[in-house]
């Protein structure tokens, strides 16, 4: 959905260290970063990436938005993100290309 709205993406697969999603920004001069939790279990991995971006000095030139079941707007706020989606899909491209714009 995001590759038909124009987005260029960059997949690291499943289980990837938050050292590898800073190469690939770096490598990429990516402006947007998706990641996505299916379990609950594994939502305080996101707020993990979020602080390894700080601490590399590129979360200010990166949007985050998390997705999956388990996120929730008021999580991505906790965590630091600046957006979630969850459903529907007929409007996953929307969110990033306004938080591109600045409108979020």
């Amino acid at each position: 959905m995001l590759e038909d709205a124009g987005f260029e993406i960059i997949n690291l697969d499943t289980e990837v260290l938050p050292e590898k999603f800073v190469e690939a920004i770096k490598a990429h001069s990516a402006e947007f970063v998706g990641i996505r939790a299916l379990l609950f279990t594994t939502m305080p991995l996101m707020k993990t990436l979020i602080d390894a971006l700080q601490e590399a000095g590129v979360r200010g030139n990166v949007k985050v938005m998390i997705g999956g079941a388990t996120a929730t707007q008021k999580y991505a706020e906790e965590i630091g993100a600046d957006i979630s989606w969850r459903r529907p899909v007929r409007l996953l491209a929307e969110k990033p290309k306004r938080a591109l714009q600045g409108s979020i």
